[in-house]
């Protein structure tokens, strides 16, 4: 019987645990937004549009059979805090890259895509 109460309080006590999960995520460096990158469309949108958008990019990689490859990178940390009742209290940061490429083929986005990538 005293077993069973102790049981009983104890999880009582546990259900009440303070458990939070945050995080923070900053770029220093913005070169894209990611509702403009949702815009693109493929055999849409064109060179011209691309360059309006988002500017001129961070790489351009030309193909020898004429089309290109632009990428725009955004940088910055991501913050990430987990806690769980006064006792465990875990702050992560991490470094995070995002890179957005776009194919251009005739002057019109052929293929795009987002690459995350955390350290």
């Amino acid at each position: 019987m005293m077993r069973s109460i102790f049981l009983l309080a104890l999880i009582f006590l546990l259900s009440g645990c303070i458990m939070s999960w945050d995080h923070d995520h900053q770029y220093t460096r913005a070169a894209f937004d990611r509702n403009d990158a949702q815009r693109v469309e493929v055999g849409v949108t064109t060179r011209d549009c691309v360059q309006t958008t988002f500017g001129d990019p961070d790489t351009r990689l030309v193909h020898e059979e004429g089309g290109e490859l632009w990428t725009y990178e955004n940088w910055g940390s991501r913050d990430v805090r987990f806690l769980l009742f006064p006792i465990i209290d875990v702050d992560l940061e991490t470094d995070q890259r995002e890179t957005l490429f776009i194919e251009l083929s005739n002057d019109v986005v052929a293929d795009y895509w987002i690459i995350n990538d955390e350290r």
